[in-house]
This record gives C-alpha cells, sequence and structure tokens, in this order.
C-alpha cells in the first residue's frame, strides 16, 4: 500500500514519518475529483467519531497513532480540512496530557503557518484558527505571535475606522493584546 521507503526522521518521533509526501504522491496521482473529496471527507469524519468512541475507552499508544494518521489524512482535503483536524487531535492530546504528541503537533502547527499564502481571502481565518490551537496547546509565544499577525493584517486592510496608527497607539494596543491573551489562557485554566 504505501512505499516501503520511510523517512529518516522514523527514529526521532517524527509524527510524519509512517506516510511522506513521496508516499501520498504515489497513491494520487491527481489531484482528488471534487466527488472524492466529498466521499473522503465523509469516510474521515466517520472515523473520527470512531475514534472519539474509541478514546473514551483506550488511551494507548496506537489510539494516539490512529489520531495522528486521521490528521495526516485530513491534509489530502486542503489547509481548512487539516486546521479543524488539527484543533480537534490538539484537544485529544491535551486531554490526555500526551506531550510528545503535542509537541509534533507544535512542529506541524508551524509548518502550516509557514505554508499560509498571505493573499488567500481566507488567510485571516486560518491564522485566527491557528492562534486558537497554539493556545490550546499551551504555546502562549506562537499564539500571541499570530495575534500580532491578526492586528497588524486588521490595521493593514484598515478595519478600524478612525483610527490612526502613532508609534505610542500601536505599542499600547500590542503590549495590550499580549496582555489580554496571556489573561484569556489564564482563566481558562
Amino acid at each position: 500500500f504505501f512505499s516501503s521507503r520511510r523517512r529518516h526522521t522514523r527514529l526521532q518521533g517524527d509524527w510524519s514519518s509512517d506516510v511522506c509526501s513521496s508516499d501520498l504522491n504515489l497513491l494520487l496521482p491527481r489531484p482528488l475529483s471534487p466527488l472524492e473529496k466529498r466521499a473522503l471527507g465523509q469516510a474521515l469524519d466517520q472515523l473520527a467519531n470512531q475514534l472519539v468512541n474509541l478514546s473514551a475507552q483506550d488511551r494507548s499508544e496506537v489510539t494516539i497513532q490512529l489520531w495522528l494518521r486521521w490528521l495526516r489524512l485530513s491534509r489530502l482535503l486542503g489547509t481548512d480540512r487539516e486546521i479543524q483536524a488539527l484543533e480537534q487531535t490538539v484537544r485529544q492530546m491535551r486531554d490526555w496530557n500526551a506531550t510528545q504528541p503535542l509537541q509534533l503537533l507544535a512542529v506541524r502547527l508551524g509548518l502550516i503557518v509557514t505554508d499560509l499564502d498571505g493573499t488567500d481571502a481566507a488567510y485571516g481565518a486560518r491564522v485566527e484558527a491557528l492562534a486558537r490551537i497554539a493556545g490550546l496547546m499551551g504555546n502562549l509565544e506562537a499564539a500571541v505571535n499570530l495575534r500580532r499577525t491578526l492586528a497588524t493584517l486588521a490595521l493593514n486592510r484598515g478595519d478600524r475606522p478612525g483610527y490612526q496608527a502613532d508609534r505610542k497607539s500601536t505599542r499600547l494596543n500590542s503590549s495590550h493584546l499580549v496582555i489580554s491573551y496571556a489573561v484569556f489562557c489564564l482563566k481558562k485554566k
């Protein structure tokens, strides 16, 4: 089914080592049609429901690996679907206090952020979702940086009518953003 070639990072615990992009290219020689995407989406939704039920009974390494594989397969449906799957997987791993998978998911979050297209219409919503996920992971620094990106995006688009971005107000708003988000995270715990 998958190629026998595995990435050298297998021993380093890289969560993407089971199925690397070249494996996916071998499996998918062409882009999925809308009908195939819909069928895959439905199958992944069913798998997610089964994983939730399994997770209530079993917190083994096998269950963790199934969650991570489900997340990897969600990548085939695009960035938005992967972000949704990432959030659900992070919530599950956080509830289990599974620190190693959370560290690996943090790496994937960073890769998604790097790959985002700033000219895409969905950019702001994606950054917002990723900031929320970073907060769920307890990665306050990444969450704050993503929120700053959102604030900069809003300022550049002129989303705040009548707002004049002088140095002092920008500095104050930036500090307020960091403090507000830190307080928000502390209140959730």
